[in-house]
């Protein structure tokens, strides 16, 4: 009835089929000249309604008020950059801490301190890239600084590349002129470049004040045995020292001599803590290797923990982009920064810290310590070896920095650990690649073979 009513507008191709699978011994082109043949008894030669093209049937025709009403315009992409606080929200909890005796601090400017941040500043986002000079640059740091890079110019912000220079023992002018190389490879765009230690006459004159404050003890317990009363949440014999004897010993380490070497000063916070970065952390130990920058002016350094929420401060920096891997230690910078601004000449503001997930890579050492003991076994070139995940050793092995910076932006601030294929940061340089660079084909010489082409 179909085909009768449909004609030669009837998708006869599946009959011509069916008659195929039936008929599968039989010749294709003598089954289609019969079936042709029988279409053509059965319906005749074609009409001029058979040739004509069949007429689109017309779409009912909106109602008033459905034209007058537009489809809504598709939303756009969410950036994942868009929920990190403005500068002007610093006023609001970023960081509660609670003390084993019950004691709630919630740490949030005030006021009086977010105005004159926000004037300071210029009511931009202020971020900081804080390498340590005791390596070169991997793409786990590239992702730290290009964040940070990424974050101040969404608000027409600044950058500020300073070097966390605190420890002697490990740093050198080497490294840091790398880290500079490296920085002008990844197209970052500091506003300045500072060093920790551009800041050691404040923070020795810190380290005084917090004693005088009670907020600060020498102790001179050995590192192990530290160690093992931090874990069992056991107070030094030296926490109840007098202000006194503290500043005393505090000049013997400024001197650098057996009894000022013998002592660390500790923050005195809480030792019965549940967070263990809580318990006393060491502000200032002695160090007598001459420093890569001030040689042996100094004879005690600041640790990082001492020195990063002092400088943050001091130098206006609005938001502290942190992996999450120093989450505990977020109760521990508050404290400091707020130690710091009790006994500070300077106002310091609060600093909003926000962290994201380290970049991790399956089957790839990024820790700069185990890649230092591999450099010095001899087992690669150096730091630039293309085995390397360091920003030198992959560019030589052939990724582009805009690859390298399309893959980082992409992933985003995202808080989610996890551990990721290198195939997507290839796949992505090869994308670039393509376009610019030429492509040859080879034979291996010993193994070629003659070919003669006729015709």
């Amino acid at each position: 009835d179909r085909l009768l009513e449909q004609r030669y507008r009837f998708p006869s191709g599946k009959l011509m089929a069916d008659v195929r699978d039936e008929l599968k011994w039989a010749d294709n082109l003598a089954i289609k000249q019969e079936f042709d043949a029988q279409l053509l008894a059965l319906l005749g030669p074609k009409t001029e309604a058979d040739l004509a093209k069949p007429k689109k049937p017309k779409k009912a025709k909106p109602a008033a008020q459905d034209k007058a009403e537009k489809a809504p315009e598709p939303e756009a992409p969410a950036d994942p950059y868009a929920f990190l606080p403005k500068p002007g929200e610093n006023n609001s909890v970023h960081t509660t801490i609670n003390f084993s005796s019950g004691e709630v601090m919630r740490v949030a400017n005030t006021p009086e301190q977010l105005r004159a941040h926000l004037a300071a500043t210029g009511g931009q986002v202020w971020t900081r890239f804080p390498p340590e000079p005791n390596g070169y640059l991997h793409i786990g740091h590239a992702k730290a600084a290009l964040l940070n890079q990424y974050f101040a110019d969404m608000y027409e912000g600044t950058l500020i590349v300073r070097f966390d220079d605190t420890n002697p023992s490990k740093e050198k002018d080497e490294f840091v002129e790398n880290i500079l190389q490296d920085i002008q490879t990844l197209q970052l765009k500091p506003s300045k470049v500072t060093y920790t230690s551009d800041y050691f006459p404040q923070m020795l004159q810190q380290g005084e004040l917090l004693i005088k404050a009670g907020l600060m003890y020498a102790d001179d317990t050995p590192q192990e045995e530290m160690k093992k009363e931090r874990l069992a949440r056991q107070e030094s014999r030296c926490r109840t020292r007098s202000v006194e004897e503290n500043l005393r010993i505090w000049g013997e380490m400024k001197k650098g001599s057996e009894e000022g070497l013998a002592n660390a000063m500790r923050f005195k916070i809480d030792m019965k803590s549940n967070n263990g970065t809580m318990r006393d952390p060491v502000a200032f130990r002695c160090n007598l290797t001459p420093h890569h920058r001030t040689g042996t002016k100094y004879k005690v350094y600041p640790t990082y923990d001492c020195a990063c929420p002092f400088v943050d401060a001091h130098e206006g920096v609005t938001h502290a982009l942190r992996t999450s891997e120093y989450r505990d230690r977020e109760e521990q910078f508050a404290w400091v920064l707020k130690a710091h601004q009790q006994v500070s000449k300077k106002k310091l503001p609060d600093v909003q810290i926000w962290d994201y997930a380290r970049l991790n890579f399956i089957n790839t050492v990024m820790s700069k310590r185990k890649l230092q003991w591999i450099v010095d076994q001899g087992l690669v070139e150096g730091w630039t070896d293309p085995r390397f995940p360091t920003v030198q050793g992959l560019k030589r092995r052939g990724m582009t920095i805009e690859a390298l910076r399309e893959y980082i932006i992409s992933q985003g601030p995202s808080k989610n650990v996890t551990y990721q294929e290198w195939d997507k940061v290839w796949t992505i340089n090869k994308r670039v690649i393509d376009p610019v660079c030429p492509r040859y084909t080879a034979v291996v010489k010993e193994e070629r073979v003659p070919v003669t082409l006729t015709g």
